[in-house]
């Protein structure tokens, strides 16, 4: 189930990796949770402080292309 998943959601998921990585996110990987219509963007371990910036700007690049994409 999780890959029928991946598969139908994977045009939004792409487009979020790509807008991630326009702005020097680079995920490293991606996969569904175990909850319906959930997955996990993973990118690198940095600094806590890059981090907690790439956290803030992820969390906004995917709400933001996600409501793009319905």
């Amino acid at each position: 189930a999780s890959v029928d998943s991946l598969q139908r959601s994977a045009p939004v998921l792409n487009a979020m990796c790509a807008a991630l990585e326009a702005q020097g996110i680079m995920p490293e990987m991606m996969h569904a949770e175990s909850g319906g219509g959930q997955f996990e963007i993973v990118w690198a371990h940095q600094g806590v402080v890059t981090a907690a910036d790439h956290h803030m700007v992820a969390k906004e690049t995917i709400r933001s292309v996600g409501a793009e994409h319905g």
